[in-house]
């Protein structure tokens, strides 16, 4: 991500690092690139090495982060001298009068290698001498490792926040179409397998938030440690780095200055969360997409998720689903990446792993639109009724409920309760007709001990409502889910 810059050298005379200690620090600028006095990058070879060294249009993303933090760091040091009271006031000043100029959006990206040196120019352009002691007590290197732990933290947050709406979208639409009695086919195989509650399958997706929800959670506990202060091998300055910490809201400051600057468990851990939710969107596409199919037809959506077709106005492509499962997908593709960055480097300071921070946005770029997107489906989608009720009636999905009451009801073993459901199911089929209107003499011919009983599980509607143990897919169950997800909510 960052250019690696070298770490100034500041003289400490007393307790006090002057703004004329550092003005050999000042960085000039080589064509369109800053860099710092006596740098590695020539005039000659400029050309070539900036571009692949630049990462401004990436971390930009850490701006308003990186002012937060330098502020929090300039006002410690003053505290302990550090920095001269005057130096201080006006790299605050300069600070304030950055976050109210325009958008580093609109910045030409060419123009500085990376964010920091953007804040550094400005800093030093406002405050002039004194902007050449912000640096004090603190090395590129932990500054980055900082801003990365807060915007994951922040990150963490915003997911969070997102996919607890999306779970309280699904519980209401869950409610709906409880009272409604809607049941749906499930599927298995690629087949029609049961018919189910729509609510049931609906609240399976909450569960599956539930732990999305928890995993963002657990990243951003671990990755609550601030690294501000540690530089790459510690300082001889007197820094209180717990000041700074709790100022910026975290939990603790880091307890090895290695490690500090170069643990990106945290990347990983939060792209492979990022990655577990992406599956879990793409299994509520796949799902959607098999309901929304013309063969089935088992819902309608809106036209601003389906469009019509240009040249068949009858025919609506669901190109906004379709567009989810592609940034869905493209996510592991992102971690392995990171992945392989990571892997084999030594625990020095690096270059490589600073490429992870654009995977690190795409990904949650990625994931934030699509459970945005998600959530608008969830609200607008509409049941199809006479389409569903069809389906859950065909094919006889009821048959692995007769398994079921044959074992509980004639003791008898499963593979024997099978044979008997497949003998059932061959005479409907054969009568064309449901199971549920099969006579009762028929059904006995095959097994002579079957009951009028059996009909609880022949008849569709009945059969779903009797689905009753914990986790199950009967109204009772379901509400008691609902119970449980809002008291998580």
């Amino acid at each position: 991500m960052i250019r690696h810059k070298s770490d100034n050298k500041n003289k400490v005379k007393g307790s006090l690092v002057s703004s004329n200690d550092n003005a050999k620090n000042q960085s000039v600028s080589v064509g369109a690139q800053h860099v710092s006095w006596g740098g590695s990058i020539s005039c000659r070879s400029e050309h070539i090495t900036s571009g692949i060294l630049q990462s401004f249009k990436a971390d930009r993303r850490f701006y308003s982060i990186a002012l937060e933090s330098t502020q929090a760091q300039i006002k410690a040091h003053m505290k302990r001298k550090l920095i001269k009271e005057a130096d201080g006031r006006a790299i605050l000043s300069a600070i304030e009068k950055i976050k109210e100029m325009s958008s580093v959006q609109s910045f030409d990206s060419l123009q500085f290698g990376d964010i920091y040196d953007y804040i550094e120019q400005q800093i030093i352009s406002i405050s002039g001498k004194s902007g050449h002691v912000f640096c004090v007590g603190r090395s590129r290197e932990d500054q980055i490792a900082g801003d990365i732990r807060s915007w994951v933290r922040g990150s963490c947050d915003n997911l969070e926040d997102l996919l607890q709406a999306l779970q309280a979208s699904l519980i209401d639409k869950t409610e709906e179409h409880i009272g409604l009695k809607t049941v749906i086919p499930y599927y298995s195989y690629s087949q029609i397998q049961q018919p189910i509650y729509l609510g049931h399958q609906l609240m399976s997706y909450v569960e599956m938030f539930v732990r999305d929800r928890c995993r963002f959670k657990e990243i951003r506990k671990r990755a609550n440690q601030s690294s501000y202060g540690s530089n790459m091998v510690g300082t001889i300055l007197d820094l209180n780095r717990d000041a700074i910490a709790r100022s910026l809201h975290f939990d603790d400051s880091t307890y090895n200055s290695i490690d500090s600057t170069t643990d990106y468990d945290h990347i990983l851990e939060f792209l492979g969360a990022v990655n577990i939710c992406g599956v879990h969107i793409s299994k509520f596409i796949a799902d959607v997409l098999t309901w929304l199919a013309p063969s089935n037809n088992f819902i309608s959506l809106s036209d601003a998720i389906v469009v019509q077709n240009i040249c068949n106005p009858l025919k609506r492509d669901p190109r906004v689903l379709e567009a989810i499962r592609a940034k869905v997908g493209k996510l592991l593709g992102l971690y392995t990446g990171v992945h392989a960055i990571a892997n084999g480097l030594s625990s020095g300071v690096s270059q490589d792993i600073h490429e992870a921070v654009n995977s690190l946005i795409d990904s949650y770029d990625a994931v934030t639109i699509s459970i945005k997107n998600i959530k608008t489906i969830v609200d607008d989608f509409v049941v199809n009724r006479k389409e569903v009720k069809e389906a859950s009636q065909a094919n006889f999905p009821t048959a692995p409920d007769v398994v079921d009451w044959l074992v509980m009801n004639l003791d008898i073993t499963t593979q024997r309760a099978a044979e008997v459901s497949a003998n059932i199911v061959k005479l409907a089929s054969a009568k064309n007709t449901k199971l549920s209107l099969l006579p009762l003499d028929e059904l006995q011919k095959i097994e002579p001990r079957i009951t009028k009983d059996i009909y609880t599980v022949l008849v569709t509607s009945r059969a779903v409502i009797n689905r009753r143990t914990k986790g199950g897919s009967s109204p009772v169950q379901i509400r008691k889910a609902i119970r449980n997800a809002k008291r998580a909510l």
